[in-house]
């Protein structure tokens, strides 16, 4: 399709080219027929032999606007993500982050426990607990 496209590209091109040299030559030829003055009917044959190296060129050149480098072929495997890859890092990275979940929990767990225990250990024995700025003060 690329390289269709490409094609019907030039083609339309050329044609637009091939017809506008058509056009500006028609001109040049009525100027030419119009004046008797030789260095302007000089100058008139110069810009009609430029017009008529752009109509040769645009005729005999295949690839006119558009030159194709490397041309568009199909695919010889079919591509596609791979799916089997993408399912099995994914359960691994659900299993990993599950399990960081639970230990996590457990630590805050045994965390907030000992926290409470320390709490009403404190209250039984109603030790004070020294205070930063009486610590700073001692000092």
């Amino acid at each position: 399709m690329a390289n269709s496209f490409a094609n019907d590209f030039n083609d339309f091109m050329r044609l637009q080219e091939i017809e506008q040299t058509n056009k500006i030559e028609h001109f040049l030829m009525g100027e030419l027929n119009k004046t008797k003055i030789i260095e302007m009917r000089k100058s008139i044959f110069r810009l009609l032999e430029a017009q008529l190296v752009i109509k040769m060129l645009a005729s005999s050149k295949k690839q006119h606007a558009v030159e194709i480098l490397d041309p568009a072929v199909p695919p010889i495997d079919k591509s596609s993500p791979a799916k089997k890859k993408i399912t099995l890092l994914t359960l691994i990275g659900t299993i990993l982050l599950s399990i960081s979940f639970l230990i996590g929990r457990v630590i805050f767990k045994k965390i907030r426990i000992a926290i409470v225990d320390y709490e009403s250990e404190v209250s039984e024995k109603k030790i004070e607990t020294p205070r930063l700025d009486e610590f700073i003060s001692k000092k």
